[in-house]
């Protein structure tokens, strides 16, 4: 059995602005909504006292989104622990100025008109006018008198188009003197919950992962840089239902890199936690930090990332793929691409590496989406486009294609952004497939862990609960828990599920599975 350290050189690429975390770090992987909120509300329900911090990225927010198990709106919580505990509470939200106009202008000017025909002006304009709103919300947001929030909510408007898409959550609490960081794919907004074992309805799937200790403070040390550069954005103006403002009229002074002296990892690991993987925090940053269509100004360079950007997300998945010996199994909603065209949804930095694993062997299954999702402007596509089905016969090989298969799971919207190696590797984040999340056009956090243990390793674990959901198999089946689990875990038995020749099968039932072959 390879070592942990093995491992780390055979997943992680070097040279690498990051350092690995491993004895000093938690892992917590959390499936779908409800059990990732929970943690989330469970981490910022303990945090009190001076010194405490809660520090919120979102690429869409709903300020109107229900606390779990309380009755109270998130922005009342978060407005109630500055002005009740002296929680220093800081939330980045995405607000790409090109859906808003610019200047005070409406969209649907010059530039703008392209953009929004590309992806849908009804989709993406809603949610950068809900998130808006939202700021407007918590920054008005008055429990118990001073607007405590007031300076406390950036509208990040850098980047190209719809930038901003990354999503993370910290939480240092003084009581307890523990740090927790959440990176995933999930939004702030009430249709992400779901359980893990979902029924035939429509379903939003997701997948985020908690980290305590030093790969959490990489993830505070992340959103710093993300509050400087939001926060050093030259003053622009918007206009929305009718009221013209400032993208950010007050801001809060930059926060801590470091919390004092947190806990370090405890000796033995949490229920659902490992304790001895290897963790690195990977990210993805444009080499600009604002773009300027309409060329009244000049591009904005970064203030504190380097001159080109970073692209960790995407040297650490060419080398994880490359390294895949046995299977490469991705959940994303990008990975099935219907009536959008163009450079918004190329695939070909990675698909290069997944056509050369096809080649060689390796089994590659995708898993996309059945549902678009509640505000999707078009449906999820089902089929497969004969360009990309001529695209895939052309890269990967007739003779090989059958090391390749992709899915889509029924009535569910896909949007967890992992990718599993071998029982080995996974990546957890908030970027989606195409080269948009691996350029930076859309700056992007992931968590890439490695964990030994082969098919009782962290990986082996998620993938058994990622495919158990999609299978449809409650842990109240007729069949014993102990024999689902064994043959999902038999790779030699499981791999069966997405093409019969992979493998001898599983032998339990699972009638309600709701994975659909695409090709």
């Amino acid at each position: 059995m390879p070592s942990l350290s093995d491992l780390e050189a055979k997943y992680f690429p070097l040279p690498f602005s990051g350092t690995p975390h491993s004895q000093d770090t938690v892992v917590i992987p959390h499936v779908d909504g409800d059990a990732y909120f929970a943690a989330i509300a469970d981490a910022i329900d303990q945090c009190y006292g001076v010194g405490s911090k809660i520090y919120i990225s979102s690429w869409f927010f709903n300020d109107t989104m229900e606390w779990p198990e309380r009755n109270w709106p998130f922005s009342t919580v978060l407005a109630r622990k500055v002005a009740d505990y002296g929680v220093d509470v800081r939330i980045i939200i995405a607000v790409p100025r090109f859906s808003m106009g610019i200047e005070g202008r409406l969209a649907g000017i010059e530039d703008v008109e392209h953009f929004l025909y590309i992806i849908g002006e009804v989709g993406f304009s809603n949610i950068v006018h809900k998130n808006v709103r939202a700021a407007r919300g918590l920054r008005a947001s008055d429990p118990g008198g001073g607007y405590p929030l007031s300076g406390r909510v950036l509208m990040d408007w850098g980047g190209v188009y719809d930038s901003r898409h990354e999503k993370s959550t910290v939480v240092y609490s003084a009581n307890t003197n523990e740090l927790r960081a959440f990176v995933g794919g999930m939004d702030y907004s009430p249709d992400r919950m779901s359980p893990e074992i979902h029924t035939t309805d429509k379903y939003w799937h997701d997948v985020g992962v908690e980290l305590r200790g030093g790969a959490a403070a990489a993830v505070l040390g992340n959103f710093r840089t993300r509050w400087e550069e939001a926060a050093s954005l030259p003053e622009r103006r918007y206009m929305l239902d009718g009221v013209e403002g400032k993208y950010n009229p007050v801001i809060e002074s930059s926060p801590p890199s470091q919390p004092t002296n947190p806990e370090p990892a405890p000796a033995n690991a949490p229920p659902g936690g490992y304790i001895d993987a290897s963790v690195r925090i990977i990210r993805s940053y444009d080499s600009k930090r604002a773009y300027n269509p309409w060329m009244r100004q000049p591009d904005l360079p970064w203030k504190t990332l380097p001159t080109g950007g970073v692209q960790e997300i995407l040297a650490t998945l060419q080398k994880a793929i490359s390294a895949a010996r046995r299977y490469i199994y991705v959940e994303d909603q990008t990975l099935n691409p219907g009536i959008l065209s163009g450079n918004y949804i190329t695939h070909a930095l990675l698909m290069g590496s997944i056509a050369e694993a096809c080649r060689n062997g390796v089994k590659v299954i995708f898993v996309t989406d059945g549902f678009a999702g509640p505000d999707s402007p078009v449906s999820a596509h089902l089929g497969v486009t004969q360009g990309r089905r001529d695209w895939l016969y052309y890269s990967v090989g007739t003779s090989k294609m059958d090391n390749f298969a992709s899915y889509y799971v029924e009535n569910t919207k896909i949007h967890s952004k992992v990718v599993l190696v071998d029982d080995e590797f996974a990546s957890i984040g908030s970027a989606n497939f195409w080269d948009r999340s691996m350029t930076g056009e859309e700056s992007e956090l992931n968590a890439a862990i490695v964990h030994a243990g082969q098919e009782n390793s962290l990986v082996a674990d998620l993938r058994v609960r990622l495919w158990r959901g999609h299978l449809r198999v409650p842990s109240s089946s007729v069949m014993s828990n102990d024999v689902v689990d064994r043959e999902l875990r038999d790779l030699s038995k499981s791999l069966a599920i997405f093409r019969q020749t992979w493998g001898t099968g599983i032998t339990f039932m699972h009638p309600n599975s709701a994975l659909r072959l695409i090709i």
